[in-house]
């Protein structure tokens, strides 16, 4: 593992357009079905040219260092192919984690990610996704192009979000905060263990979600927002030292100019880097003191708590309710939908659909 020196994975050269995650294979384009519910992007939001996830109906969640990027604006499209522009204000900010609110006037969201709240990430697969650079040049060490293939260099900007896959090698703290980078983080290594989709973060993948699927109930999950990478790599001390995604670092350089750190080529096993997501499940009480509840005191169209509003299944839910079978995710005053403590009610009905209708409850 390097960490020699961290690159936040936005500080580079200012982008302006949508790019990607690097992968060892082919590149995972999002085409327009993933945006649509149950696809791999339904809770991506566009923050300027980074990315956001709704976690509650009024608030999205992002990365601290991007600031203002979005310039008070969140476009997200609810599981549709057609994006809705909502305003926005800052909410409440903690380590690499910013949390956004919509403003008083503004919509609600209609769809919003459930939290992994559980601590176990260690050894669970994640899927990532992120406005990062395609994938650059090849890194061959030695630096000839016999050399043999260690990753690859940050490429450009095209206009993409792609996906990756990859699994939690581990949670790496920072106490005191690296450069202003504090807390736990999920650490994925870019180590050639996933197949083609194995992917690790570039400059412009930062406030990106990290999703797992828990393994407790099979609902994806927002796990952990990105955040840092390892870097940067030289072939000589006194550099140029360049970003890049590297599956082994053996025989190189790590850090810059100056404080540069040689990977000894006689190691015997490779020398991956990686990338640093911050995680959910440690900060869960700043995360709740902010958006509140996860569901209001009188319930939502969205009964079984899984970020989709009014479908079969929330219906399915709550009868199964009213039956006295509430599921473990279902509205926290169960049956009592109209919160009046009197439970399983024709009131309750009444105000469920008027609900799922669009009205109040």
């Amino acid at each position: 593992m390097i960490r020699t020196l961290l690159t936040a994975a936005l500080l580079l050269a200012p982008i302006a357009a949508v790019h990607a995650v690097i992968t060892i294979g082919p590149r995972q384009i999002v085409d327009d079905a993933d945006f649509l519910a149950g696809g791999r992007a339904e809770y991506i939001g566009r923050f300027g040219p980074f990315t956001g996830t709704p976690i509650s109906p009024r608030h999205f969640i992002t990365a601290t260092h991007l600031g203002n990027a979005g310039g008070g604006t969140f476009e997200y499209a609810n599981g549709t192919t057609t994006e809705t522009t909502y305003n926005i204000v800052q909410a409440g900010t903690l380590d690499d984690l910013t949390i956004w609110e919509l403003a008083p006037a503004a919509p609600s969201f209609t769809r919003w990610t459930p939290l992994y709240t559980a601590g176990n990430e260690v050894g669970l697969p994640l899927r990532v996704l992120g406005r990062g650079t395609s994938r650059g040049a090849e890194v061959r060490v030695p630096d000839t192009t016999a050399g043999q293939l260690r990753g690859y260099r940050w490429g450009v900007s095209d206009g993409y979000i792609t996906w990756g896959d990859n699994v939690v090698t581990s949670i790496v703290s920072f106490s005191p905060p690296f450069g202003g980078f504090g807390g736990d983080f999920l650490y994925f290594e870019f180590d050639q263990s996933g197949g083609p989709s194995e992917c690790m973060l570039s400059n412009g993948d930062s406030g990106g979600p990290v999703f797992i699927t828990d393994p407790a109930d099979g609902v994806r999950k927002l796990a952990a927002v990105n955040s840092l990478v390892d870097g940067n790599f030289s072939y000589a001390a006194a550099g140029p030292f360049f970003p890049g995604a590297i599956w082994d670092a053996r025989g190189m350089y790590v850090g810059d100019v100056g404080n540069a750190t040689l990977i000894p080529s006689g190691e015997p096993n490779p020398v991956p880097a990686g990338s640093y997501s911050t995680q959910i499940s440690s900060r869960m009480a700043f995360i709740m003191g902010i958006i509140g509840p996860a569901l209001p005191r009188c319930g939502t169209a969205d009964f079984d708590g899984d970020g989709d509003v009014g479908t079969d299944g929330d219906i399915e839910a709550f009868f199964a309710c009213l039956g006295g079978n509430c599921c473990a995710t279902c509205f926290s005053g169960g049956a009592d939908f109209n919160a009046d403590g009197d439970t399983g009610t024709d009131a309750d009905i009444e105000a469920f659909f008027r609900v799922l209708a669009g009205g109040n409850c």
